[in-house]
């Protein structure tokens, strides 16, 4: 528990890992469009934010589990 608590209050915080999804965002959003087998359902935008939305539960859950 210390060392997950301690991850999410450092390297893993939330901040850090939305900021991620954004540059992967900003980097991968043409070569996803072009390509006809990226097995996305919705636009490559609302994927990167169901994926932000989900971490941001995911991140949410575990603060719980822990006490925080």
């Amino acid at each position: 528990n210390g060392i997950m608590a301690g991850l999410l209050n450092g390297s893993l915080q939330i901040e850090t890992q939305i900021a991620f999804l954004n540059d992967l965002e900003i980097l991968l959003t043409s070569a996803l469009e072009a390509d006809n087998n990226n097995n996305l359902e919705d636009s490559v935008s609302e994927r990167f934010d169901a994926l932000r939305q989900w971490l941001s539960r995911r991140v949410i859950s575990i603060n719980s589990q822990l006490g925080n």
